[in-house]
């Protein structure tokens, strides 16, 4: 019997995620922190309403900081760049630079569907949310290669 997996097979249920009135240098922390790119935007219902990226933020910080257009050619240093960040977004709040249409996915949908979203959209994490867009997890495109190569390492 082949069944294909699902997102809830797949999926990490201890999320970081941050508060959306929290600041980006908090973002920022966490995401040093606990090695992370990306995180998901919560309100105060628990309603994933966005995504804060690292990438996201390379080209508004660049802006005002040339400096930083050499850093995502990754000739810098991550701790320098996320300093920079720091300085240059200060006590700005996460709602102000999230993506605020993020893409979501539920926890009964397909590995596969779950990738062909990822790769239409550019993105490499999916909040994974129950009926009432609560977060309830999270799917990295790293969760789908392990997915992959776990199931070619039994075939």
């Amino acid at each position: 019997m082949n069944t294909e997996l699902t997102v809830k097979d797949l999926m990490v249920r201890s999320v970081v995620s941050i508060d959306h009135d929290a600041t980006v240098h908090a973002a920022l922390d966490i995401m040093m922190e606990d090695k992370l790119s990306c995180l998901p935007v919560v309100a105060a219902n628990g309603r994933c309403i966005g995504v804060l990226a690292l990438p996201d933020l390379m080209p508004i910080a660049s802006e005002s900081d040339h400096l930083l257009d050499e850093a995502s050619d990754g000739v810098m240093d991550r701790l320098w760049v996320v300093d920079v960040m720091r300085e240059r977004f200060g006590s700005d709040q996460v709602n102000e630079f999230m993506s605020d249409e993020p893409v979501l996915i539920g926890a009964e949908a397909s590995a596969s569907h779950a990738a062909e979203l990822m790769l239409n959209h550019g993105i490499h994490h999916l909040p994974v949310v129950n009926r009432n867009d609560e977060l309830i997890g999270i799917l990295s495109s790293m969760d789908l290669l392990r997915a992959i190569v776990s199931s070619t390492a039994n075939a």
